[in-house]
């Protein structure tokens, strides 16, 4: 019983201390986040299915479909409504690399949001949206595969 009461404190701290910062992901941010994170971890099986080498960054999303066929529809981020619109960038650093020559793949932004949505869309963090798409920010999945929110600076 204690721990219950303990579980259902907590649980309405989090929620007020959500609602005073003002952080309420919708559902649309918790699709998009998951969608990342989804992108990140396949690109890390395509890496070791691949001589540890990252997939070129034209024609990511092509690569990535053929060699994941159920990855499809999560290349599209659902705050763009648009059908031919998917709204995620691959980093240009990544395109071919080998997984080995980045030392720190915990803090290498690898997939994000971005002002570019075609296809296979490629480039640098310059191109995520400002203000950001969910909540004023924006998605970024890593290296390792963990994926963050962040507001722009």
């Amino acid at each position: 019983m204690r721990f219950s009461v303990q579980l259902l404190t907590l649980a309405i701290l989090v929620s007020f201390v959500a609602i005073v910062t003002g952080c309420k992901p919708t559902q649309s941010d918790d699709r998009c986040f998951d969608r990342l994170w989804r992108v990140a971890h396949s690109i890390q099986m395509y890496s070791d299915d691949n001589d540890d080498s990252y997939p070129d960054a034209k024609g990511w999303m092509d690569t990535m479909s053929k060699f994941d066929s159920s990855l499809e529809p999560m290349l599209h981020d659902p705050e763009l409504k648009e059908k031919d619109d998917y709204g995620y960038a691959y980093r240009d650093k990544a395109s071919k690399v080998k997984s080995k020559s980045i030392p720190k793949p915990e803090e290498f932004e690898l997939v994000f949001d971005s002002t570019l949505t075609g296809r296979s869309a490629h480039g640098e963090l310059n191109t995520l949206p400002s203000p950001g798409r969910h909540n004023g920010g924006n998605n970024i999945g890593y290296l390792d595969g963990h994926v963050k929110h962040i507001e722009k600076e």
